[in-house]
């Protein structure tokens, strides 16, 4: 899946919002187009991970989940296993973004993990 440009600005505008938190948030399709949806984060330790809140909300209002987000502000864009574990389960693309360097990586839910020089 490749990312609209007008996508990574929102992820990015909200990475940098966030930090030194974590963001979340969920790509899906509306009516054929990407739409990025801002989810809230409700971790009890919101600089070391995401719990995302609004998953119900955008299943909802779009016709297909196909992908989720989080930042990594204060550290690399490397998918941590718990991160690989979760994707795998979930079965949807993940995506990191570090909001200070604007470094992108993404992880197919089939094992691999794509670094991407996003500026």
């Amino acid at each position: 899946m490749k990312l609209t440009e007008k996508i990574k600005k929102e992820i990015l505008e909200q990475a940098k919002e966030e930090a030194p938190n974590e963001c979340c948030g969920l790509i899906a399709l509306v009516k054929g187009d990407l739409e990025y949806f801002p989810c809230g984060n409700i971790s009890a330790f919101p600089t070391e991970s995401f719990a995302l809140d609004g998953y119900e909300t955008v299943e909802d209002n779009s016709d297909e989940i196909i992908g989720l987000v989080h930042s990594h502000p204060n550290h690399s864009v490397e998918f941590s296993e718990v991160d690989k574990s979760a994707c795998e389960e979930s079965e949807l693309i993940w995506f990191i973004v570090d909001p200070v360097s604007e470094l992108w990586n993404y992880y197919d839910p089939c094992g691999i993990s794509h670094k991407l020089g996003i500026t």
